[in-house]
């Protein structure tokens, strides 16, 4: 069998395995391009999309401050190098051998992983990338404004939309629970969360920031379609394991949010297409019903 390493063609020679015996693409993110090498070295490269909202550059601090910073931590893969030069970015690390977690295998590991995130929640450093999740959803929110037809039907008035959010917010800062104090991961899909050995370990760290910790548990729980009986599972596991108490309400906003900010997210991508200027490839807007998706999301908010 012939080895094909064309896909290694401008990645920096030094931040390779010295002998490379296979290479092989691997499904990630759309932000990225991910590489398997030799089964078990990940080389991962950062992909410019949205370079306003969400510049590369920021994308690659995060993640890269992530490694360094919890560089101990039993749920990190080990890092390996980082690479920037020339505004190309890379990254390589260990592969971990596990499954992607799951809704049906949640209840099994729900120790677990809410063992992962009590450390990580007790994680205090702070990066010059890090941001606020209220400054994305406000963002999503005046790009909406711009965009909006006002004669479509299926999609909610920029006004319904700034009284939830305003609502929601609100009730948040008023209660001043929410202070930017610990780690928190910021993109806690599924796919983000490998079991392995009994353990949890969490990838794909563009999106980490200091933040409250149930915007983590909110994200959790509204981007993987989590039953409400694992839901309240996984806040008394929560609670249990860190001794405190949950707001029922402000967790509610905090779910409202997530939801809100993923519906806007939706019908950018359906706005972006139709104005002629996407951040990713028309053939991946266009497979997907974002427009389906967006209105989904904000029935569910009851916008």
């Amino acid at each position: 069998m012939v080895l094909d390493l064309s896909s290694l063609q401008g990645i920096p020679k030094h931040i390779l395995p010295e002998n490379i015996k296979s290479v092989q693409f691997i499904k990630g993110g759309l932000n990225n391009r991910n590489i398997l090498i030799n089964d078990s070295f990940l080389l991962k490269e950062y992909l410019p999309r949205d370079e306003k909202n969400d510049p590369v550059h920021l994308r690659y601090s995060r993640e890269s401050s992530a490694f360094t910073r919890l560089l101990n931590a039993d749920f990190m893969p080990e890092l390996f190098k980082t690479h920037e030069v020339e505004k190309k970015y890379f990254l390589t690390r260990s592969w971990i051998e596990g499954t992607v977690l799951n809704a049906a295998e949640l209840k099994s590991n729900i120790e677990n992983l809410v063992s992962t995130l009590s450390i990580l929640h007790n994680q205090q450093y702070s990066s010059m990338a890090d941001y606020h999740y209220f400054d994305v959803i406000e963002r999503y929110i005046r790009e909406y404004s711009q965009y909006k037809n006002p004669k479509e039907s299926d999609l909610p008035k920029i006004s319904l939309i700034n009284a939830f959010y305003k609502e929601s917010s609100e009730t948040l800062i008023q209660s001043k629970t929410f202070e930017p104090l610990t780690r928190i991961h910021g993109d806690l899909v599924f796919s983000n969360i490998i079991k392995s050995d009994q353990r949890c370990f969490l990838i794909d760290w563009e999106y980490t920031t200091c933040g409250e910790p149930l915007i983590d548990l909110a994200y959790l729980v509204t981007q993987n379609s989590i039953s409400s009986t694992l839901e309240a599972l996984l806040l008394n596991t929560y609670k249990a394991q860190n001794n405190l108490d949950i707001d029922l309400d402000q967790f509610s906003s905090y779910k409202d949010l997530m939801n809100l900010m993923s519906a806007l997210w939706y019908a950018l991508q359906v706005m972006r297409l139709q104005n002629d200027i996407l951040t990713h490839s028309k053939k991946y807007v266009s497979d997907v019903n974002f427009k389906e998706l967006a209105i989904q999301g904000f029935k569910r908010l009851e916008i």
